[in-house]
């Protein structure tokens, strides 16, 4: 049974994140309820939250809420007992499963990481190409191994969606870069969300998260796929039952 806060409603709470029009907004009074509420209602917010992301209203929601969920520790097997034994999803717990995953767990976990065409050119320098607005340039750079660099580029005006793309596909690509993909303005597209999801250097916990945010088609493509972790595959056939 869930015990937590009776007079916490999804519903209501859902609504209220809906009237800010600043994700930013939206995010802070996230990051401070998540952090005074109890797990059950955690559960109680996440499991209204995954059955609605199919509606167009509550997609942005679950997005501002596993983005600040997966800045906070796994949950342990004794949190985790508590998702086996929510009754309300049903049929797409397999998502909640995000919760206890490892940070580290990826179906292709590491890579390795050859010589770079430009890793003779100090990361300083580096750095202030990717602040500039020449193409060619941005595109280059989209193939930089160094996270604090692909931040940078990720928050350049003049960047384009498909000069994410170029990073979030990638492989073998760092798990530390993926997840600064997370915190950018891309992440709203599916496209991007689909990329991270199916990239197999991304990591479980998160492409498990994003799963909910796919299209049909790109779940059914996820769950039939043999490049991405077992939980990912499972996440993506329960949100299509």
């Amino acid at each position: 049974m869930i015990n937590g806060n009776p007079g916490f409603l999804p519903s209501e709470f859902s609504r209220r994140l809906r009237a800010f029009p600043d994700h930013l907004m939206r995010r802070s009074v996230l990051k401070n309820a998540i952090a005074a509420m109890s797990d059950d209602d955690i559960l109680a917010l996440a499991g209204y939250l995954v059955c609605r992301t199919d509606a167009d209203d509550s997609r942005q929601v679950w997005l501002d809420f596993v983005r600040e969920i997966l800045l906070t520790p796994p949950w342990s097997a004794e949190r985790m007992g508590l998702v086996a034994s929510y009754p309300a999803i049903r049929e797409r717990r397999p998502v909640l499963e995000f919760l206890g995953i490892d940070d580290e767990r990826c179906r292709a976990g590491g890579g390795r990481f050859g010589q770079w065409a430009m890793e003779d050119i100090p990361l300083g320098v580096r750095k202030a190409k990717a602040r500039l607005s020449n193409r060619d340039t941005l595109l280059q750079l989209t193939q930089d191994p160094d996270p604090s660099v692909a931040r940078i580029l990720l928050d350049n005006p003049f960047v384009t969606e498909v000069m994410a793309l170029r990073v979030t596909t990638k492989r073998p690509q760092k798990a530390q870069i993926l997840r600064g993909v997370m915190e950018s303005r891309f992440i709203t597209s599916e496209t991007v969300q689909n990329s991270l999801v199916n990239n197999p250097y991304c990591p479980t916990r998160m492409a498990v998260a994003l799963v909910p945010l796919l299209s049909r088609t790109h779940r059914a493509e996820t769950a039939d796929s043999g490049s991405v972790d077992e939980a990912v595959r499972n996440a993506a056939a329960a949100m299509n039952l």
